[in-house]
């Protein structure tokens, strides 16, 4: 080797340990930033008497990752996001109702009313009794009226964070998509592509947390993003595939919110896409809706069995007494603001023709027409019978099948030549 050689070869070792030393010194300065990683020089021994006469060659800077662990930390942040969206909001549903020790909590108001209720009974006189039944039960209506308005303003809520996770959503998947042809450019021309690999990884994490993506590395460096479920819907492959969804602003009981779609206008399944996204769209419109359906029906329970009871006491209301005739035009009497439940009793001694029973059934020109109230709005229904051949179970039948839906319920009740006829009146006044 000549002098020059041996110099050379010097020199060369001089700068190998200058760019690992600068190497050494970016992976302790970056420690502590999101997403950066451990980055290497690696050298290679030039041989003697070749064109560079020896010495050391330091090659490009490249990253130490262990992909499958980074695989792995992805999953978990995807599931990690949907636990922790999920319990957002079921704390918050949980709040609706107090602590279990609080005064103001549901079930402490329908049991102060069902006390005060009581209370009434033993002295049904007493005016500061029944006022404070008025209290309990509108307090118990409030209740109910403020969680069915809390849980839609959840599911809007929900509405709305869906619009921000598809919007997160598409300029990751436009980021990946830059970054991928940065990346092809950079290996293609022999340059480090460590730097703009961690960023990529960057987005890569931010998509993860909201929705499950499996992803795989072409030859060229280029990232392929797909969907982590049986249809492995394409994201990220050349373009960017972006989801689309329209905010609907507001939600009403029963309503379900619009969908969320992938490019090919195919709509994203709530319960495989996972991550927030998927956490957003069961909560808007599964759990929050069962719980509204659950709500409503509590309610419908309550008001069904404190009407039963309301009814029963009040003169009109309870079954008429037998030998009462159902006349041509029979409203049953209501009251602005009350739902009506309404047993109708016409006793018969067996089942022969209505014929016996004209003094029971007292039609005009052969019609009988029953309203739930005596108001023009009240729904009604008309009947047709024929005194000389029908039976109570034609009326019943008649009935049944005339009146408008779930105003109006007919039933025979009884054994042995003791039948009666009992025609429910439902109805909201």
């Amino acid at each position: 080797m000549s002098l020059t050689g041996a110099l050379n070869a010097a020199i060369s070792g001089l700068g190998a340990n200058q760019k690992q030393m600068q190497v050494i010194s970016g992976n302790v300065s970056n420690a502590g930033v999101e997403g950066y990683t451990r980055k290497i020089a690696p050298q290679e021994t030039n041989l003697v008497g070749t064109s560079t006469n020896g010495g050391v060659e330091v090659n490009e800077v490249q990253r130490r990752v262990d992909e499958f662990l980074r695989t792995r930390i992805r999953d978990a942040e995807s599931e990690l996001s949907f636990d922790k969206t999920k319990q957002e909001y079921f704390k918050r549903v949980q709040d609706f109702f107090g602590t279990l020790d609080s005064n103001s909590n549901l079930s402490n108001s329908i049991d102060e009313l069902r006390q005060s209720v009581e209370d009434l009974s033993i002295n049904p006189e007493n005016a500061a009794a029944q006022a404070d039944v008025v209290r309990k039960a509108q307090e118990v209506t409030g209740q109910f009226r403020q969680f069915s308005q809390q849980t839609q303003d959840l599911r809007a809520e929900a509405d709305l964070q869906i619009k921000n996770a598809v919007t997160a959503i598409n300029e990751n998947l436009r980021e990946i998509k830059d970054l991928n042809t940065q990346i092809a450019q950079a290996e293609g021309a022999g340059k480090s592509s460590a730097e703009l690999r961690d960023k990529r990884d960057v987005a890569l994490k931010e998509l993860s947390q909201h929705m499950d993506v499996s992803t795989f590395e072409r030859n060229t460096g280029e990232l392929v993003v797909v969907t982590d479920d049986s249809n492995a819907r394409q994201l990220v492959d050349g373009t960017a595939a972006e989801l689309t969804f329209d905010a609907s602003g507001s939600l009403g009981s029963g309503e379900n919110g619009g969908p969320v779609e992938y490019a090919d206008g195919t709509n994203v399944d709530a319960d495989s896409i996972g991550g927030r996204l998927g956490a957003l769209l069961q909560m808007r419109d599964q759990d929050l809706a069962n719980f509204q359906a659950d709500l409503d029906r509590l309610a419908a329970q309550m008001r069904e069995e404190v009407n039963a009871a309301h009814n029963l006491a009040t003169p009109g209301n309870k079954p008429t007494a037998a030998g009462t005739a159902l006349k041509g035009d029979h409203a049953f009497e209501t009251d602005s603001g009350t739902v009506k439940s309404t047993a109708l009793e016409l006793p018969n001694t067996g089942t022969a023709s209505l014929d016996s029973l004209s003094d029971r059934f007292d039609t005009s020109n052969g019609n009988i027409t029953i309203s739930a109230g005596t108001g023009g709005s009240a729904p009604s229904t008309t009947i047709s019978i024929d005194k000389s051949a029908d039976t109570l179970s034609d009326v019943k039948n008649a009935i049944n099948g005339g009146g408008p839906s779930n105003n109006f319920n007919a039933q025979i009740e009884g054994s042995s030549n003791n039948y009666t006829l009992k025609i429910n009146i439902h109805y909201y006044c």
